[in-house]
């Protein structure tokens, strides 16, 4: 009996603590949010659906079967597999699908995505934890990563998602690397903790991602030692001059070395792409008018802090006239890019006298911005010509994903401030607040009713969470210890609503349903060592659709299913021409 008592009293700190603990509760929120994937469904449309799956399942199907995925039969004619990034056979988390069976891969990228998620979250979380930011705010700043709607919009948008979830690790990843560095480990000790995270991210196949962390976690670091956040710097900061340009310059050389390694090891996924491509046009970069399709519409800056102001694409978006990208879908990139008006509100609270850090990091961000708006202004083409490897990347509003990691650090900074700042005036807040009815009031002016209609729904959404910030300025004068469950709260409803628009949850089965196409097609299929070639019409889905009545996106995931979209029929064992465009060679 004393034993099991003395378990028990041992047992409940331990549930004490984690019932405090902030990572924990990232955890537990992160879940709640895709709470529908616990009880068996899955987010199943656009890429996840066109490519992510069939991809992952022709690799482990090929694996299984005792061959090395070198060659794909059913994309087009015939594509090389080890070749193309995108396939990532050498991410080790992809590897995991090899245990799960065939009616659980679609759950199991599900899952994979859920986890990925929640991974940039906690990077960001212990990004915030090296600029000395408490566990509360920490937890804001994971939170923001994860709910934000560009984070959200990225499940749909293939492997961007994976990779960028890596992007504050790198950050992370180069911090202890200087530190490790600076407190005598050696590089050794130093160079490992800064590539192993740069290293994932280029095996995962998002090569440019990859490369854009390395442009991150260098800004990131660079604002960390300008704001005097780590000990070790404290007495080089102090120091002569010529000590402290001696010891930044120890430390490039073991970032640049880290970064070598990285790529050393990346090489395996990079050098099959680079040979494939050298005698083909793409070797010389793309078009300027090819790589900036997908330009972030400035029009869209309305959405960082009014969510959905603009519609919702492939719903209702009233804003493709000015933001959708004609060439493709008439949609953006991402469905969203609200970053949270309570966010935004707490990152206005981060900058103030003798504040480096948020003042290099809002550079940093203002600058990006400008590159992500693509062909709107002559930034993007300028900064594609001096950075090399861009020349090959299409699409700047990837760059976005910088913004969003910025910004969700500059909250936390911004959080601790207004709990330790007792003299924090509360107009900026105002003028957010301001900013928000404003759009409120003239949205019917300036707009068609339609787009008007959303402007204003956004615009109270954004203003009421801005408003829940003001809240919390008389709150944290009041002994009631409420400031950080309100604020955490607020910034996690806040995005929540947002995110639960965008993620169509779906049943498992839809990707067990074989198209009586499908069936059709392999019956009649005479020779069975060689897979079926069919040509699929753009007309097919249009045609299709006239039969059927699509309310939401799992709808229109099964008519794009029951037409055999390119890419996805090789699932049922049949070959679709003209392949799906991220199998084509050199697309990555």
């Amino acid at each position: 009996m004393q034993d099991t008592s003395a378990a028990k009293n041992t047992q409940a700190p331990r549930v004490h603590r984690w019932l405090r603990s902030p990572l924990a509760w990232l955890c537990l929120l992160v879940a709640l949010a895709y709470a529908p994937i616990f009880w068996g469904q899955i987010i199943f449309f656009r890429d996840p659906a066109h490519w992510n799956y069939p991809a992952r399942a022709f690799v482990r199907h090929a694996l299984l079967s005792g061959q090395f995925p070198h060659w794909n039969p059913f994309v087009g004619l015939g594509v090389p597999v080890w070749a193309n990034p995108l396939y990532g056979i050498f991410y080790p988390p992809n590897w995991l699908l090899l245990a799960v069976p065939d009616s659980l891969v679609a759950t199991a990228l599900t899952w994979q995505s859920a986890a990925h998620t929640l991974w940039g979250g906690i990077g960001i979380y212990f990004l915030a934890k090296q600029f000395r930011c408490s566990g509360a705010a920490c937890l804001i700043g994971g939170v923001a990563w994860a709910f934000s709607g560009y984070t959200t919009s990225m499940w749909s948008a293939g492997l961007l998602l994976i990779a960028d979830a890596w992007m504050p690790w790198v950050a992370v990843g180069f911090i202890a690397g200087a530190r490790s560095y600076t407190r005598g480990e050696g590089p050794l000790a130093a160079i490992p903790k800064a590539a192993l995270p740069l290293a994932m991210a280029l095996l995962c196949g998002e090569v440019f991602i990859a490369i854009m962390s390395v442009g991150f976690g260098v800004l990131t670091l660079l604002a960390w030692g300008a704001g005097g956040h780590a000990a070790e710097f404290e007495a080089t900061q102090g120091a002569s001059p010529a000590v402290g340009r001696k010891t930044w310059l120890r430390i490039s050389i073991v970032l640049l070395s880290a970064v070598a390694l990285a790529f050393f090891i990346g090489t395996i996924v990079i050098a099959p792409a680079r040979a494939l491509v050298a005698g083909t046009p793409r070797a010389a970069g793309l078009s300027l008018a090819e790589a900036e399709q997908y330009s972030y519409h400035p029009i869209r800056m309305l959405e960082l802090a009014a969510p959905e102001a603009l519609g919702v694409p492939l719903i209702d978006y009233p804003a493709a006239k000015y933001a959708g990208e004609k060439a493709i879908d008439d949609a953006p990139l991402a469905f969203s890019s609200y970053l949270g008006a309570a966010v935004i509100g707490l990152a206005l609270l981060a900058f103030g006298r003798n504040r480096r850090s948020a003042w290099i990091l809002l550079g940093c961000w203002c600058f990006f911005l400008f590159v992500c708006f693509g062909r709107y202004t002559p930034l993007h083409a300028i900064w594609r010509q001096l950075a090399i490897p861009f020349q090959y990347m299409r699409y700047p509003e990837k760059y976005f994903v910088l913004l969003v990691g910025w910004t969700a650090l500059l909250g936390a900074l911004g959080f601790d401030r207004l709990r330790e700042d007792k003299t924090l005036k509360q107009w900026r807040l105002l003028g957010l607040v301001a900013a928000l009815v404003a759009l409120f009031c003239l949205a019917g002016v300036f707009a068609e009713f339609n787009l008007a209609r959303h402007l204003r729904g956004g615009a109270a959404r954004g203003g009421f969470a801005a408003a829940g910030l003001l809240a919390l300025l008389w709150f944290r004068k009041r002994p009631s210890g409420a400031v950080v469950p309100l604020a955490v709260a607020i910034v996690a409803l806040d995005l929540a609503t947002t995110l639960w628009h965008l993620q169509p949850f779906a049943d498992a089965d839809l990707t067990q349903r074989v198209p009586p196409a499908a069936k059709t097609i392999l019956e009649q299929t005479t020779n069975k060592g060689v897979p079926p070639r069919i040509y699929r019409s753009g007309k097919a889905t249009d045609n299709v659709g006239k039969f059927l009545k699509l309310s939401n996106f799992a709808d229109t995931e099964t008519l794009w299913m029951l037409t055999l979209t390119p890419n996805l029929s090789s699932v049922f064992g049949i070959a679709t021409v003209p392949g799906y465009d991220a199998a084509t060679l050199g697309t990555f």
